[in-house]
């Protein structure tokens, strides 16, 4: 059986390295006393060039040396960083609703910084998750190939279409709708909403409906920003109302709305807080003495109820975008 006796780190280039051995050692799976595998070397060999491209080179590459004594081997990564590669002017095209600085503070990547791999796959996943683009990979740097100090970033988008005005119109029957006072089981009512996934070109979320009918009355609207102020956290406000006509309860109405923000801490888990605030009136029956008063056989009873509530959301979904598991 073949062990890791020794595993050390040197620049090919002769310069000092982007990072000391520690952290690099900790960065591979191998260490030193474990059998020596092949396949955790290969392995190994892609965990040190995504290090090198989140120092800033990203055309980086590690390759083994390992020396044998008996069965012991010496393992020492030759590293090859390369130049350092800075991100230069931003152009964004194909967008026609979506406003250029809605797409960039997806990316945390801005004129000057260096172009590291974790920032660009990042820019890449936002923009994804924000569900307006068809096209998978729309960031590119033309001029990376050709290890030029400095490269344009280039983000090509492709706008799907579903994200501008949508109206809903409708009217049926239901039971929810029956009149207290009608013979019928059912009511009849009309129904009409708006819909717009990109508000402005902000990529703000809006949805609205409104339902009209013969004893029930309701509304909603949830508004939804996933960059609040171009950061991590994400805001939703939402508003509704009620009003049905009851024999038990007369006429009640009820109005309420939320606020909250909710990021996400790890890949896959979020966490939110809300404030929400809801009003109620409703009738009660009133027996009154003699009196001024005495012809009043209802009284309107309001009940205000606020809340903070707090959550945590794990998804275990294999792919945000189109799971098949999870």
């Amino acid at each position: 059986r073949v062990l890791l006796r020794s595993e050390t780190f040197r620049n090919a280039e002769g310069g000092p390295l982007p990072y000391d051995d520690k952290y690099l050692l900790e960065s591979v799976s191998l260490r030193p006393g474990q059998p020596f595998m092949p396949p955790v070397v290969r392995d190994d060999d892609r965990r040190l060039e995504r290090a090198l491209g989140d120092a800033g080179y990203p055309k980086g590459t590690a390759e083994p040396d390992a020396k044998r004594t008996a069965n012991d081997i010496d393992l020492t990564w030759v590293l090859k960083p390369g130049p350092r590669i800075r991100v230069g002017p931003l152009f964004v095209q194909g967008n026609f609703v979506t406003n250029d600085q809605t797409i960039l503070e997806q990316i945390p990547l801005q004129t000057g910084s260096l172009l590291t791999t974790t920032a660009a796959e990042r820019g890449q996943r936002n923009l994804g998750f924000m569900q307006l683009f068809n096209n998978a990979s729309p960031i590119s740097f033309p001029g990376r190939e050709e290890e030029r100090p400095v490269v344009p970033m280039v983000v090509d988008v492709e706008e799907r279409y579903d994200q501008y005005n949508l109206i809903h119109l409708g009217a049926g029957l239901s039971t929810d709708q029956k009149d207290p006072s009608s013979s019928l089981f059912f009511g009849y009512y009309g129904r009409i909403g708006y819909e717009n996934r990109n508000l402005l070109g902000r990529a703000w979320g809006l949805a609205s409906s409104l339902a009209v009918g013969q004893s029930l009355r309701k509304g909603t609207a949830t508004f939804l920003d996933s960059r609040f102020f171009g950061t991590l956290f994400r805001l939703d406000a939402s508003l509704n109302y009620l009003q049905q006509a009851t024999v038990r309860l007369g006429d009640i109405r009820s109005g309420g709305g939320s606020i909250g923000f909710s990021r996400e801490l790890y890949p896959g888990v979020d966490a939110g807080v809300h404030y929400n605030l809801r009003n109620t009136t409703h009738t009660e029956p009133l027996v009154r003495g003699g009196g001024p008063d005495e012809s009043e056989t209802n009284v309107q009873l309001s009940t205000t109820v606020g809340s903070v509530s707090t959550n945590v959301t794990w998804l275990r979904l294999d792919n945000r975008l189109v799971p098949t598991a999870g």
